[in-house]
């Protein structure tokens, strides 16, 4: 059977005036300095996009471990941000040390007659998410929502993170992923037809995880994830997708702020230990195709985006693709949508892109565009 390739849509060719950046030396394991770390928690930034900004590729040594203690953990982020817009902190306990960070806005407390919008934060699987940008790429999504006359909930998944020591390696995010959606079904009484899940990078990986776990249990998750209908929508910025990442597969005009070894540093702190426990729940690079049939069953709705300068951007064609060519073989693949669009951009933009307006990012204007054509069908 003739595979036709996903509808992939790149309009913006490499910034002008951008100067390929050689690799990094051996032995550095994160692509941004410390600098630019804190730049990316919260300082303005001064132009449109972040792949134009030089200081964004500094490379310093400072290892996945030592950027874990000043880059804030999930909770602090969120207990942060709440207080910087007198919020009041809700958070639910959950099983398997998972918990769920309530975020307002100005909408009624929670309700299952709202949409939810849950939040998969990136990462890597080893720093803390729910930062100023992350949580404001919900909120604006909400208030895309609500312009429309859709009421919504948010509520952020607080995982595990490897660097937080032994046990938390792979499956335990996806454990506790299926723990969070269970609750907010089961117990709270949201219907899986009025829940989105959005996120980036180890997020959006994190995503597909679960939507697999639905449709063909991981052997290693004892809790099943029955859902009685698809989910409304996931929006995937970015996904991580591989697990082993090669200089050769960085594009030459690549202006990201993270190189194949921050990618592979990450992997090997979220791998687990035991040779005996199957990865391709997570390692979409080895998953079957034919894993992927009756996708539909689990969300109705389904973006997934990329940018063209970012290391993963062939890597994550490649895997919108096998997606698409499962749907194609898949008798009830036209019960469910797939996209995959690619724009100027670096990853996991918009959430990263922190002090630099929506309207000026090339990928947030293609998520506003499909997410209004989408939410209230």
């Amino acid at each position: 059977m003739t595979m036709t390739a996903p509808a992939i849509v790149t309009q913006s060719p490499p910034p002008a005036g951008v100067t390929p950046i050689s690799p990094p030396g051996t032995g550095v394991v994160m692509g941004v300095s410390v600098v630019s770390v804190k730049r990316i928690l919260g300082a303005k930034m001064p132009t449109t996009t972040v792949q134009t900004q030089p200081e964004f590729h500094v490379v310093a040594s400072v290892g996945l471990t030592a950027a874990a203690c000043f880059i804030p953990g999930t909770r602090d982020s969120y207990l942060a941000w709440c207080k910087s817009h007198k919020k009041e902190p809700q958070i639910t306990s959950l099983e398997e040390d998972a918990a769920a960070l309530w975020c307002f806005g100005d909408e009624k407390p929670p309700s299952p007659e709202h949409k939810l919008f849950l939040y998969f934060h990136g990462g890597g699987y080893s720093l803390g998410g729910a930062n100023e940008g992350m949580i404001k790429y919900m909120h604006t999504l909400k208030d895309e929502a609500k312009k429309a006359g859709v009421e919504s909930s948010g509520v952020i998944l607080q995982y595990s993170l490897a660097t937080e020591g032994t046990g938390n390696q792979y499956p335990r995010q996806l454990i506790q992923a299926v723990i969070i959606l269970n609750h907010v079904i089961n117990t709270l009484g949201w219907k899986p037809s009025q829940i989105i899940i959005i996120g980036e990078s180890a997020g959006s990986n994190l995503m597909f995880s679960t939507l697999l776990h639905a449709i063909r249990p991981c052997p290693h998750v004892t809790q099943l994830l029955k859902l009685s209908e698809p989910l409304f929508m996931i929006i995937a910025l970015s996904p991580f997708v591989m697990l082993n990442y090669k200089p050769t597969l960085e594009p030459a005009h690549n202006t990201d702020y993270l190189w194949h070894c921050d990618l592979n540093n990450f992997i090997a702190g979220w791998l687990p230990p035991r040779d005996d426990i199957d990865v391709r729940w997570g390692n979409f690079e080895d998953t079957p195709k034919k894993w992927w049939i009756g996708l539909g069953k689990a969300c109705k709705r389904i973006l997934i985006t990329a940018g063209t300068e970012e290391i993963m951007h062939t890597d994550i064609v490649r895997f919108g693709e096998t997606i698409l060519e499962g749907k194609k073989d898949d008798p009830e693949g036209a019960e469910y949508e797939l996209e995959l669009k690619t724009e100027l951009g670096v990853h996991c933009e918009p959430s990263v892109s922190f002090g630099v307006p929506f309207d000026d990012i090339p990928q947030w204007k293609i998520v506003q565009e499909w997410f209004n054509e989408r939410i209230t069908q």
